[in-house]
């Protein structure tokens, strides 16, 4: 191979690279963006639950609006290659069981959807609020890697 094309070849070879490197870094850093707004929302229900903030029942539907929407986007954003890096919290698990995986977050956003509907006042809030939250820490013991 004559050095130009060897170069050439070298070239391309390092631009993808650099390119697939830095779209799993974009696959990475919307995952921890969705679940960031998930830890959000869950603060949120959490102090008016608890009475540290007034209820309030938009805010309420926001919470579980959050739920549902991560529900649904989270497990096209675990794929091959996307391990590693970006300080990812995920588990290699995710992948090693990506059915379950997937399953999950597919029951818990049909969960949150079925018990959204009935939010009408704080107590309502306070039963689909525990609903929707209780399916989060199975999850998390299986499928996060703690990282603080």
């Amino acid at each position: 191979m004559e050095p130009a094309l060897k170069l050439r070849t070298l070239l391309a070879a390092t631009a993808l690279a650099a390119f697939a490197t830095a779209a799993q870094a974009d696959v990475i850093a919307e995952r921890k963006d969705i679940m960031d707004g998930v830890g959000n929302a869950t603060r949120t229900g959490t102090q008016m639950v608890r009475g540290q903030a007034p209820f309030d029942l938009e805010q309420a539907r926001n919470v579980l609006a959050t739920y549902v929407n991560a529900a649904q986007v989270m497990p096209s954003l675990f794929p091959p290659g996307t391990e590693t890096g970006g300080e990812t919290s995920a588990a290699p698990s995710i992948w090693e069981n990506k059915a379950d995986f997937e399953q999950k977050f597919e029951a818990w956003g049909a969960e949150v959807s079925a018990v959204s509907g009935s939010v009408q006042d704080l107590e309502s809030f306070t039963a689909s609020f525990g609903t929707a939250t209780g399916s989060c820490r199975d999850c998390h013991e299986e499928y996060r890697v703690r990282t603080n």
